[in-house]
């Protein structure tokens, strides 16, 4: 083979897509840094109805960012078992149970500005719903969030570290931390351990560990110690040894989902393709939830959930994602197929169940037919950022569905694979038409007037259907079948599409009778099912000109269709019966996959083959792409296991020595290339993940003309990295515990050879000009360049030759391959050599005085005389967002004192050196004194207050304090000692400047210190026994105690026990609503004795006095209390000190009796002890 690309997709599609979608991921237990995703936000643009800014995309929750708060919902871990079990028919529905709770800021700027930075390569398009307000495009994604000002001179930023959610609150010099209030609303209680943050929701906690906070001063990064206050519902930050209030402070804390499943909504692969570039398109499925609208705990009812299409768009490499795109209404979307016109366009057919699906205005059916589904045919520009047109069809039955939407496999019916349920196929032709086949349940499905069937007979009918390229006329339409059950999954047209062939499955015995005289099977041959094909005249009223039936006496379906160079057709199926092997060198009897291929009027074989494992009984693999390429060579890619039907397996496939992959766990998938009239396997391989079950959902996927492989995958189901991508790939993990698309690029390397190659950087140059030529050929082995010049040649794969005069050069590249069945290609390329250049130049002039700004500009560029002049622009950037077009720009005025630097770019298409950039600086000095004081947000009385001016050219300071004080430093502190207003005057001094002086003044006020002050209880320490402390400061109102042993409180009069004895400083914080403080510190005297001990009777009589037996003691942690009777039976266990016995066992009250116990204690000092005794029950 001679290339291989194959990459996993990704989506970090979170749960929350819009009203109407849903999703799931990450399973069970504590939080684990595995390797996932970062959090990336995508800015709401109006695609979403509820007014949040950015949605984050994380792994374990839904976060919206609202401008004054965050909500986050997140998930119980079983939702993605529950999901998983749906998706393979284990159970039909079931409820998902999640937590919403919203953080505020409190009192926080409303008007806070909210900008993003880290902006992703890649962008998304949404067309959710039939607004088209709300369709939108080239939306970019963010790696980062900043609230600008969310407090007075303090910013909040959110981004992704080590793959935890993270945000910072940067907190300038004037600004104030004690104004940082996070209230939580909708919790189950928010409380400290160990310094963390816990906040208890219904469905697990989320822990928002201890903040680290630090400082960089000169350079050097000091960590400031931090912690949080909790009170009610609301958080603060306290820095017990304060910090340096001149320089920035962050505060960083860290998010941790922790036993949750929140966002990394499942995104399964149906269908890919490509188009000329070698791009590959994927189409999936994804779910989520909107954005949540009550707060706490609340269920969602799924049977399968709401899922939208997922379009994205790769380069031909695999390591870009150019865009994705989603689409879809308020239920059940997916696509079945894809194909690229000749304009570039992505054409998407699949079906629906929303009742407003984005439709366009003037398409053939805008609204919703009804039934079950409705299929749907899309059109998306090149960029996947228009509707170009979408309409519906269907009637009002079940449309594109195959019989069943459910899984479980009826094999009575035409859905005997997994997946089946969503087979159909679009292709277009020449002039953009657009041509679909399906099933229908309706009896009223649009068809046109000469359509063969219009009316429906038995259960479901095929379809085929032909649209202009607007989607706004329906050309023609049929339904094809009998008086049984049909349907169309595949379709394709001759080279000279002048006819159209179909194949598909039937269970009907009189299947177009009229059109079978001839054929190789007239009639059906009675088992479960028949495939067949017929053969449609493309023009004129579309008459039916051939059909016939494919199959044995066991079951059979046709999945794929071809047609040679010859238009010879070809088709594959699978089967259960005695495939007739014929003409066929190369076949693995008793197999139950077959390839067949036919003249074009179905009246003779040419050759039929089967493949497998030698086992009928059940089909080994799911087809879902076909190709016939040009040497007659046939491909086959599908997938197996026990997904698709019970018993298949894909062991035993026949594999050759270059498969890249040999072994298969069973559940692969499997790729295959039989020589031209199946006389030998040129390759076959498996691929896929250990015990992953790599599938497809439904759908079809494409082979290009030369044989190259584009494989839409629902892989490495249960997440992780187990998916076998290549280096540089998008992506190679799955962050969902559950599926992700995965798509697969393989180039096989059997067709006829191609000689194709493009110049880089591109056919026309300044000599000398250096060309390297790009080899795209297919196929070859071998290369001869003759590049045009003095004989010169090369046999390189892509050489490069340097043209070293002006002229006008034909090269020629053959290329060649002894082993393919067309061994030779020529090509040829033009080379353009020039040697017109630019000579750019330019001078400035201004007059330099104190107040002037103006400049004058001379150009002194010169071109050389081949150049027309009036083909040159010259565009001109003042360095001060100003710009100019043409050659001599009128006097410039400059804003102010700075440093421009000035850019002229002289274009001419005609010059070799085009454009040339000509950068010069110009500084306009200022020689002015200025002086700028900021305001001071908070003063207290005796603590120095820091002013931060910022000076330009001054050199002499003089500061009036307003209180009779002065100062000559340029950045004095001052301390005040009485409260009031105070007026501070500074003025700038620089006897050499134009102004001499500058003066700034500000106005402070100054506030009282509150007084710190307490007193506790006992004041000799008693054995056992707490302090009540009693605050008795004035002028404060939020408090912060630290009891010297680890642990802290708000409140105003605690209650304190100490662990252990010894003495121990405890400090008072007091604050007032000003932000100013007081801190007392006192040592406290401790004496504590461990003590743990059970009384040894108890009287349950229902008096209020001894009814039940506790453990009693002092300084206890934990305890194992377990109570035993005569017999050995256990009749009480606890590890709750706080509950007792009352003489009951299994809720029956025990007789007086002498019963046996054991006690395990911890103590609060780390030390433990054990107790065995007897108590006597008294009666």
């Amino acid at each position: 083979m001679n290339k291989i690309y194959f990459f996993l997709f990704i989506t970090f599609f979170s749960f929350l897509v819009h009203p109407g979608t849903r999703g799931y991921c990450h399973e069970g237990g504590e939080h684990t840094h595995e390797k996932a995703a970062p959090v990336l936000f995508v800015p709401n643009e109006g695609q979403w109805e509820h007014p949040f800014r950015f949605k984050g995309l994380h792994k374990n929750a839904d976060i919206f960012l609202e401008q004054t708060g965050i909500t986050y919902r997140i998930g119980d871990k079983e939702n993605s078992k529950k999901m998983h079990d749906w998706k393979f028919g284990k159970i039909k529905s079931g409820e998902l149970l999640f937590h919403h709770y919203n953080m505020t800021w409190k009192n926080a700027n409303p008007d806070a500005t909210i900008v993003a930075a880290q902006k992703q390569p890649y962008y998304h398009n949404y067309f959710l719903g039939q607004d088209p307000k709300r369709w939108k495009s080239n939306v970019s994604l963010y790696g980062v969030v900043m609230y600008q000002n969310i407090y007075d001179n303090i910013d909040v930023k959110y981004y992704t570290e080590n793959e935890q959610l993270k945000y910072d609150f940067i907190v300038r010099p004037q600004g104030n931390p004690s104004r940082i209030v996070m209230q939580f609303n909708g919790t189950d209680g928010i409380s400290l351990d160990q310094g963390q943050l816990v906040i208890k929701t219904s469905v697990g906690n989320v822990i928002e560990m201890a903040p680290y906070s630090y400082q960089v001063i000169n350079g050097e990064k000091k960590t400031v110690p931090a912690q949080y206050e909790v009170k009610d519902n609301e958080v603060r930050f306290f820095f017990p040894k304060g910090y340096n209030k001149q320089y920035d402070l962050i505060i960083d804390p860290v998010m941790v989902f922790a036993s949750l499943s929140g966002s990394t909504a499942d995104n399964w692969g149906f269908t890919a393709t490509y188009d000329p570039q070698g791009n590959l398109y994927a189409g999936g499925i994804a779910n989520g939830l909107g954005y949540p609208t009550t707060s706490g705990a609340y269920r969602a009812f799924f049977s399968g959930g709401n899922w939208d299409i997922t379009i994205s768009k790769f380069n031909s490499a695999g390591s870009t994602l150019i865009y994705s795109t989603y689409i879809g209404g308020d239920s059940d979307d997916f696509p079945h197929s894809l194909v690229v016109d000749n304009g570039g366009n992505l054409i998407i057919a699949g079906k629906t169940q929303s009742g407003n699906f984005p439709t366009t205005t003037g398409s053939f059916q805008p609204a919703y037919g009804g039934g079950i589904t409705d299929l749907f045919v899309t059109k998306l520009n090149p960029t996947g950022s228009a509707l170009v047109a979408c309409t519906y069809l269907g009637g009002s039955g079940a449309d594109g569905i195959n019989v069943s939407l459910g899984f479980n496999a009826n094999q009575n019916s035409l859905k005997y694979n997994y997946g089946d349920d969503s087979r159909s196929e679009v292709i277009v032709d020449n002039s953009g038409n657009i041509y679909v086949v399906a099933s229908t349940q309706s009896t009223n499905f649009p068809t046109t007037a000469n359509g063969i069937k219009r009316n429906l007979s038995g259960l479901q009918d095929g379809i085929f259907t032909k649209f202009n390229p607007g989607l706004s006329q329906l050309i023609y339409s049929t339904l094809i079948g009998g008086d049984s059950t049909d349907a169309a999954y595949v379709i394709t047209m001759d080279k000279q599409q002048q006819n159209i062939y179909i194949a598909g499955g039937t269970q009907s015995t009189n299947f177009h009778p009229g059109t079978m005289s001839g054929s190789i099977n007239t009639s059906n041959s009675g088992g479960l099912s028949d495939g067949f094909i017929v053969k449609f005249q493309n023009s004129g009223n579309y008459p039916l000109l051939k059909s016939t039936y494919i199959g044995t006496s066991g079951y059979d379906q046709c999945y794929g269709i071809q047609v040679d160079g010859n238009n010879n057709v070809y088709v594959m199926g699978q089967t259960t019966g005695a495939y007739p092997v014929v003409n066929a060198p190369f076949s693995n009897p008793n197999s139950p996959q077959f390839i067949h291929k036919l003249n074009n009027t179905f009246t003779t074989t040419f050759y039929s083959t089967v493949f497998g494992n030698g086992n009928r009984t059940t089909p080994n693999i799911s087809l879902v792409a076909m190709l016939v390429d040009t040497c007659e060579n046939v491909y086959v890619s599908g997938w197996g296991g026990n997904t698709i039907t019970p018993g298949s397996t894909t062991s035993g496939l026949p594999v050759t020595q270059d498969a890249l992959q040999p072994n298969t766990d069973g559940s692969d998938f499997y790729f295959i290339v039989i020589a031209k009239d199946a006389q030998s396997l040129l390759y076959g391989s498996f691929f896929g993940a250990f015990n992953r079950g790599e599938h497809v959902d439904g759908g079809t996927s494409r082979f290009d003309p030369h044989g190259v492989i584009y494989q839409a995958m629902c892989a490495s189901c249960g997440g992780g990295t187990a998916f076998p991508s290549t280096p540089g790939a998008y992506s190679s993990v799955n962050g969902s515990l559950n599926c992700n698309i995965g798509v697969v690029k393989i180039a096989f390397g059997f067709t006829k050879v191609v000689a194709q190659a493009t110049p880089a950087p591109s056919n026309s140059g300044c000599a000398p000009f250096t060309v390297n030529f790009n080899n795209s050929s297919v196929n070859a082995t071998q290369y001869r360049w003759d590049f045009g010049h003095n004989g010169a040649t090369s046999t390189q794969a892509n050489p490069s030759y340097t043209y070293p005069t002006a002229g006008t050069y034909t090269v020629r590249l053959i290329a060649h391959n002894p082993g393919a069945c067309v061994e030779w290609d020529t090509t040829y390329l033009q080379i353009q050599v020039r040697n017109d250049s630019i000579r750019g130049n330019f001078s400035y002039t201004r007059e330099d005085t104190c107040y002037s700004f103006d400049v004058n500009f001379t150009n002194l560029t010169t071109l050389t005389s081949q150049l027309n002049p009036n083909q040159a622009i010259y565009r001109w950037d003042f360095g001060d967002n100003t710009t100019f077009v043409g050659r001599n720009p009128p006097t410039h005025t400059y804003p102010g004192y700075d440093t421009y630097t000035i850019t002229l770019t002289i274009e001419h298409p005609l010059a070799c050196n085009n454009p040339v950039v000509i950068s010069k600086n110009l500084t306009i000095i200022n020689n002015l004194v200025s002086v700028d004081l900021p305001p001071v947000e908070l003063a207290c009385i005796n603590d120095p207050v820091f002013f931060n001016p910022t000076y330009v050219n001054a050199r002499n300071y003089t500061w009036d304090f307003g209180d009779g004080s002065f100062s000559n430093d340029a950045t004095p502190s001052h301390i005040y000692t009485t409260p009031g207003s105070y007026t501070i005057t500074l003025i700038a001094n620089n006897p050499s400047t134009c102004n001499i002086n500058d003066t700034a003044s500000i106005k402070v006020n100054v506030y009282d210190k509150p007084t710190a002050l307490f007193s506790y209880t006992p004041i000799t320490p008693e054995p056992n026994k707490g302090t009540q402390f009693l605050n008795q400061s004035e002028g404060g109102d939020i408090f912060h105690w630290d009891f010297n042993d680890g642990r802290t409180s708000s409140e105003k009069d605690p209650y304190h026990e100490f662990y252990n004895s010894g003495t121990f400083k405890v400090c008072l914080t007091v604050k007032n609503e000003a932000g100013c403080e007081d801190v007392t510190c006192k040592n406290i005297q401790a004496i504590v004795h461990n003590l743990a001990d059970v009384p040894t009777g108890f009287s349950p009589n229902g008096d209020g006095t001894n009814d039940k037996v506790y453990v009693k003691g002092y300084n206890i942690e934990t305890i194992d209390f377990k109570i035993y009777n005569r017999f050995g039976n256990l009749v009480f266990s606890t590890r709750d000190k706080n509950e007792g016995w009352d003489g009951t066992y299994n809720g029956v009250p025990q007789e007086m009796d002498a019963f046996g116990y054991t006690l395990e204690v911890t103590f609060r000092d780390g030390t433990s002890a054990t107790k065995k005794g007897n108590i006597t029950l008294i009666r």
